[in-house]
């Protein structure tokens, strides 16, 4: 009884073509999108590195400086010469991809870096304290996945306590 039942099956029917058919394509799009979830995590962590590195850079900048030397000219500056200008400070990278300004629609490359200096006496509460501290604050601003993503850090720079030579103690 079950070799004749056995006999009568001949090959592969319509359904069975059918369900593996279903099967391959619920995979393959399964692995598609993993795949393009592991290609945006690299993504990120790259473009986040990169991110954080331009900080960092301009972060050590800030601590070789002096105080009255730290303000939003200063740091553009020294930033775009750095990663966005030529050694002449006037022709752009042929392949720079970072530009820093004080106002974001103004940048067209793919990292966006803003800086802001505020002394802390300009701050609303502060007015009646010294000139003894600076904020600065630095947001790098670049797009993954079609979504803007944005690292924004805070540091704190003070005055330094510079004592001049053969002064009466």
């Amino acid at each position: 009884m079950k070799r004749e039942i056995l006999k009568g099956q001949k090959g592969f029917a319509a359904s069975d073509a059918l369900i593996a058919v279903l099967i391959i394509a619920l995979f393959a799009g399964l692995i598609a999108t993993i795949s393009y979830n592991i290609y945006l995590s690299n993504s990120s962590i790259k473009r986040m590195s990169k991110a954080n590195e331009y900080i960092v850079d301009v972060f050590e900048y800030i601590d070789k400086i002096y105080y009255d030397d730290v303000n939003n000219k200063n740091l553009i500056e020294y930033f775009n010469n750095k990663y966005y200008y030529e050694t002449d400070g006037v022709t752009p990278k042929q392949n720079a991809d970072v530009m820093a300004g004080d106002n974001i629609t103004t940048l067209n490359t793919s990292f966006k870096v803003i800086i802001n200096v505020q002394n802390y006496n300009e701050i609303e509460g502060n007015e009646d304290k010294l000139d003894l501290v600076k904020q600065i604050t630095m947001s790098v601003t670049y797009k993954l996945g079609g979504k803007d993503q944005t690292i924004e850090i805070k540091r704190i720079k003070s005055r330094e306590k510079l004592k001049t030579p053969n002064t009466p103690d």
